[in-house]
């Protein structure tokens, strides 16, 4: 797995900006990555799952926050996104990389933002991010991963949803999207499904294959939930191959469990903040933090 964290230079025109069409990005992101892969790439484009026979999406798109806006001004703004890259398709940022600075506009209908500049840090579990250039590229070359990182139970976590979350059973997909807070254990099935078939090494480092692990997911399976600030949001999502937007309905705020949480949990859930939960985790949907309480 490997982070490519770019900071976008951008000129806009406030009452022109793709922003103002939808508060959230992740479909017009992932569009244009799919778009420039496959046209300068397209060998690169399979190994990542760009083709509907795919059965795995071996990247994930990282968009702003849903919501986020620019300064109230027209002129130059700075935008922080991201792509990962997981499996072996990591060893392709030498290429995929390069292709990103092609990328000069992000585009929603006739609204666009035009990119100046594309500035790329490549980050790597256990290593400082390091500044894409031309010399650097033995460098990252070298990477290798590092996945022993220390974590510590908790008397409680935090989770706060950043993108919009689709995780719903089929009784709720019936009555549509509710703002009912998921148990913990959901939440941690849905990393871990995630993180098993993206990265088995990471899978098998942290235990999931386990008695010790199913031991842990019982002891979360009736934690409660002691606040939450989750709220139903719409956006709209625009696709090349279908002639009208389709609208999306997910869940973003903070969700609060409090009890005991195991090591093991622990350690999953910050290491599927780089994974997503959910459905639509290539476009960017179900991105999320999170923070601990001591445990006494």
């Amino acid at each position: 797995m490997l982070l490519l964290k770019l900071q976008l230079t951008i000129q806009h025109d406030q009452t022109k900006s793709p922003r103002k069409a939808s508060p959230f990005l992740g479909g017009i992101f992932h569009g244009a990555f799919e778009h420039l892969v496959r046209r300068h790439e397209p060998v690169i484009a399979r190994e990542l799952g760009m083709f509907q026979d795919s059965p795995l999406k071996y990247y994930a798109i990282l968009p702003p926050p849903y919501g986020w806006q620019p300064p109230q001004n027209n002129g130059t703004s700075l935008l922080n996104c991201g792509i990962m890259l997981f499996g072996k398709t990591r060893q392709s940022v030498k290429k995929i990389a390069p292709i990103l600075q092609h990328w000069r506009e992000i585009r929603r209908d006739e609204r666009v933002d035009y990119i100046k500049q594309c500035t790329i840090h490549i980050c790597n579990p256990g290593t400082q991010p390091l500044l894409w250039c031309e010399t650097n590229q033995k460098s990252i070359e070298n990477f290798t991963l590092d996945f022993n990182h220390a974590f510590a139970a908790s008397n409680g976590i935090r989770i706060d949803l950043i993108t919009p979350l689709i995780l719903e059973s089929e009784q709720q997909k019936t009555i549509g999207v509710n703002t009912a807070p998921p148990g913990l254990l959901r939440i941690v099935r849905s990393a871990t499904r995630r993180i098993r078939k993206l990265e088995p090494q990471l899978a098998l480092s942290l235990g999931m294959q386990s008695s010790e692990w199913v031991e842990a997911e019982e002891q979360i399976r009736h934690l409660p939930i002691t606040a939450h600030t989750l709220k139903q949001v719409e956006w709209t999502y625009g696709s090349r191959t279908k002639r009208r937007p389709i609208l999306r309905k997910g869940l973003i705020g903070r969700i609060d469990y409090t009890g005991r949480i195991p090591v093991m949990i622990v350690a999953a859930l910050n290491w599927g903040c780089w994974f997503g939960i959910g459905q639509g985790t290539a476009m960017g949907q179900g991105m999320y933090t999170v923070s601990t309480s001591k445990k006494e």
